[in-house]
């Protein structure tokens, strides 16, 4: 969102970001977020991925739940921690400074993907974008 010049010739690196400003990670984009990193979590390159990163533990438990044929449980498996770090989720100033993060780690475009979860999906979107705009 926030381009800075590249050398001719040169690749530029790019993270993509799922994010989705809300007032709380506990309201509607909560069960939303834990919901769509479940759907990931049982498949099993997804399950690798994540268990790279650091969130096996919650693999294993949604795995585990998803087996038994119990997805409440599952659900409840996917951590806050996992989905603030794969689903950012927050206000407007949490998404700005997630992308802002990304950018001091040296990333030169913070591709944002705004998840539009809510009862106004067009106003979510709206939000989102603005908050990872430049200078937010």
């Amino acid at each position: 969102m926030r381009p800075r010049p590249l050398p001719a010739g040169s690749l530029g690196r790019a993270r993509s970001t799922r994010t989705c400003t809300s007032g709380s990670p506990t309201s509607t984009a909560r069960d939303a977020a834990q919901a769509d990193l479940f759907s990931y979590a049982v498949v099993d390159s997804y399950a690798a991925a994540f268990r790279r990163t650091g969130f096996a533990d919650e693999v294993d438990a949604i795995r585990s739940a998803h087996a038994a044929r119990d997805r409440a449980t599952a659900l409840a498996a996917v951590s806050d921690r996992m989905i603030q770090s794969i689903d950012i989720v927050g206000s407007a100033a949490e998404v700005s400074a997630a992308v802002t993060a990304y950018e001091a780690a040296g990333v030169d475009h913070a591709v944002v993907m705004p998840l539009p979860w809510g009862t106004d999906r067009d106003r979510v979107i709206a939000d989102t974008l603005a908050a990872a705009a430049p200078g937010a």
